[in-house]
Formats: C-alpha cells, structure tokens, sequence
C-alpha cells in the first residue's frame, strides 16, 4: 500500500521541503505542484504550557528541548484531527486524486534550537534575535542545536478520524550547525531582512548573508533536519505506523544486552586497552570499535585481530584475554538510562519480551549479578545467548527468529511488523532487519553515519522511547 503525508504546518520552509521530498509518490516519481489540502495551518497556541508538556518538568527543571518538541508537534496534530480538516483534508485529495492517494498520514512537526545547553525559540524581538544571532557568533565552534519533534497520525484501522480513534506517534531528531564568517554586519542584514523572526533561533539556514557558510556539526546533521523536516527520519518513522505493518502497535518485544541494557561495552574497551598496551600497540580507535561491536565473540575476534596487526596473538589468546581482564568489572554492571524502567513497564503491560545477546550464558550470568533481580522478573527463562544458536550471529537474523519462537504461544500467529528489536549495534539493527521486524536503535553517539538511518526509530537512549504510544 503506497501512502501520502499531509503536512500539518504553516512554515514556508517546510512547506517547501515537503513539496520537494513527498509530491514524488502521487506522480510516478517526479516533482509536482501539491493540491491545496497537503497543508494544514494547526493554529495552537504553541507558548501554552499545555503543548508544551507542561512549565517545568519534573524536579522543578526546564522542560527538555526533546520533550517539548514532541509534545508541541503532537500538540499540532492533535488540534488537526480533533477539529476533522485532516479528515476533511484526505476525503478532498481522494476524490481530486482518485487511486493515487494511498493511507493517508498527517504529519506534524516542531523545531526548538538550543545553543550551548539553552533551549531557544522564535525570537519575540528583533533584539532578542540579535542577541542569539551574537552569541552564535561568539562561539563558533559550538555546535547549533536544531531539536525536531515528529508526530505522525494515522487510522490504520479506518476508524472515523476524531481524535482518539487512530494512533498518534512521536520521536525526535538533531541536527546541528555551525556558521563560518558570521559578523555583525551579517547579523545586521538578517534583522533588517525580518526572517529571523520565523525562525527557531533566530537565523535562516538557506540565506545567512554574504561570506557567511553553514557547516553541519555532525556526521549524522541533515540540513533538511536544520530546515525544520528531516526527511530520513520522517520515513521511516512512518513505515510503523502502516497498516501492513501493525499499524503502529508492538506486540513483541527482543532486546540485545551489551551497551543496551547495560553498561558493559566500556568493560571491553579497557580490557582492548590494556591487551594492546600489554604489546606496545595502539590503542583501538573508535572506527575499529564499531566494526565490532554487537558482533558473536569469534567473528569480532577475528575482525579486531585483523585491523590490529601489531598483535602477536591467536583469535584464541585474544578472546581468553579480552574475556578474563574485566571479569571483575563485568560483575558490576548496572542498567543504562531508561534501560530498567522500559523493561518493567513491558512487564506491567503484559508485552511478551526476549533477551537476545552475543554474549555467552557464562558472561551473560556475569553481566548480570547487580541487575539480575529485575532480569528474572521481565525475561525469567526468555534468554537467547550467542554460544546457543547454531548457524552465524549478528548480522545474520537467526538469533532474533530464535527469541521470538521462544515467546510466542504455540499456534500464534505473530506479524513479524509487530515485533519490536532493540539494538545498540549496526549488526544487530541490520540482523532485526534481516529477520523482517521493527527495530529501535541507541547507537553510540560517536557511531558513524554510514552504520545509521536504518532503523525506524533511532533515539539517544532509552529514556526517550515512549513505549505507551505503541501498545
């Protein structure tokens, strides 16, 4: 089933992206002009504490750019489906496009633009966009934050479109910036000009004056994402929410361990570490690291030894090594952020979950002495280790085929679409893949961009993952 976005903003640059990435799917893969009823106004009062998630967050804290985003975003979609222009918007483009409109999806969006860890919107004056514009300029080299907040609605089950029939869904993207040659003179132009009143932040992207050059401060920035529609994520967030795919809802639930749920990939490193320090080699950098990560114990062996030649060592002295020096820091591994809340919450909601890890029984027993009380509770005997699967681990998709066989009642039928995997590692996204389901990513920050993009959603860490929307 093919599908079509209608997009839920007033902003002219949005506007125009949209135009540019989504009209390709209503006129046999070219650019056409959108009929009217692609775009929405919202119209909400987005300085309502209630779209925004509230005043202060819990504790008294500034309300996260994260968090504010998604919520303002849903907030628009919301007000959208509530007062029927979406419906009234899709039954207009059905009956002026005939069979090229597929399932409809309302798209809604929100940007926020922090700077050196303060949260900036809209500037209300033209003094205020003159001071941010400043203080970008004073500090060059920190990074612009733009915070995209994403909400998709959509009824995979045809219900009648008011606002609790179908299913809304966020998740949130960064893309950073930097801006080369910035000057006063520069800064004076764009608040003579009037567009940085506009915009999130103060400052136009497309348009920041003469010898002035935006720079993407990240490997994984888009410039699409600095515009306020970051294209990438946008998609793939709506395959979930498809009606051959489950249409939003997770009904299974497999997890990797290692740099998911616990904080045990730092162990490995110093065990590399002190291995290549013990023969004069150099240490292991970051693009080494990632090519092994999430990977069975003797393909990443392997892997290491080859990209580390100055090691005199067997895969087998390597991996009795790189396994006996942080046994004493294994046993003290601890839960990541979000990592235990989000298991016990699938626990509480009855979610059928699975653990599906590289590691082998022994170190996975290990790895679990401080958290095995909660392991026990959520998985109890729903363990799938690396030393028990007959053919290859990640990236192959034999071990999260296994976990899911093992949760699933005799005679059930399960929608691979409905399972979610949830993975750290570019292996194990791409053995969730290869396996037919969904997957949720918590790469590494510094992974590169060419292991990322892949899953449907990619967050930070697993406090972000809102597990209600998808029950």
């Amino acid at each position: 089933m093919t599908h079509n976005f209608i997009l839920g903003s007033s902003s002219r640059w949005r506007r125009d992206l949209f135009s540019k990435h989504f009209s390709s799917s209503i006129s046999n893969g070219g650019e056409r002009d959108l009929p009217g009823a692609f775009y929405l106004d919202p119209a909400i009062d987005e300085k309502d504490p209630a779209a925004r998630g509230g005043a202060l967050a819990e504790g008294g804290q500034p309300v996260p750019a994260e968090r504010m985003a998604q919520c303002i975003a849903r907030a628009k979609a919301r007000a959208l489906v509530a007062n029927k222009k979406f419906e009234n918007s899709a039954k207009s483009l059905k009956n002026e496009l005939a069979e090229a409109l597929g399932f409809p999806i309302l798209l809604c969006l929100d940007q926020v633009v922090r700077f050196r860890g303060e949260v900036r919107e809209k500037p209300a004056t033209h003094e205020e966009a003159r001071q941010f514009l400043t203080d970008c300029m004073s500090f060059p080299d920190d990074p612009i934050e733009c915070v995209n907040g994403i909400c998709i609605y959509g009824e995979p089950d045809g219900t009648d479109g008011d606002a609790g029939g179908g299913r809304f869904l966020t998740t949130f993207e960064i893309s950073s910036v930097k801006f080369e040659g910035l000057t006063t003179t520069a800064i004076g132009g764009l608040i003579a000009d009037g567009r940085c009143l506009s915009s999130a932040g103060g400052f136009v992207v497309e348009d920041m004056g003469d010898g002035v050059k935006a720079v993407l401060g990240s490997s994984v920035s888009t410039f699409e994402g600095i515009q306020g529609l970051p294209v990438n994520t946008v998609r793939r967030l709506s395959t979930l929410i498809l009606p051959a795919n489950g249409g939003g809802r997770i009904t299974h639930a497999l997890f990797d361990m290692d740099g998911l749920l616990l904080n045990t990939e730092e162990k490995y490193t110093v065990a590399h570490d002190i291995i290549c320090d013990a023969h004069n080699v150099p240490r292991a950098t970051w693009e080494v690291k990632e090519q092994i990560t999430g990977r069975p114990a003797q393909k990443s062996s392997e892997i290491f030894l080859s990209l580390m030649p100055g090691l005199p060592l067997s895969v087998g002295e390597y991996l009795k090594k790189r396994d006996e020096i942080p046994q004493p820091l294994f046993a003290q591994s601890r839960f990541l952020p979000g990592a235990e809340q989000l298991l016990l919450k699938l626990h509480v909601r009855g979610v059928p979950v699975c653990l599906a890890t590289s590691s082998s029984r022994k170190l996975m027993e290990v790895k679990t002495t401080l958290t095995k009380e909660t392991f026990a509770k959520v998985f109890g005997d729903n363990r799938i280790c690396g030393d028990e699967i007959a053919g290859k681990g990640k990236p192959e998709p034999e071990i999260f085929m296994r976990a899911l066989e093992l949760i699933s009642q005799r005679g059930e039928e399960v929608s691979p679409r409905a399972v979610l995997v949830f993975e750290d590692s570019a292996a194990g996204v791409e053995a969730g893949l290869a396996a037919g389901y969904r997957v949720c990513m918590i790469p590494d920050s510094r992974l590169s961009s060419a292991y990322r993009g892949f899953a449907a959603i990619e967050l930070p860490s697993l406090e972000w993952f809102d597990v209600e929307q998808f029950l």
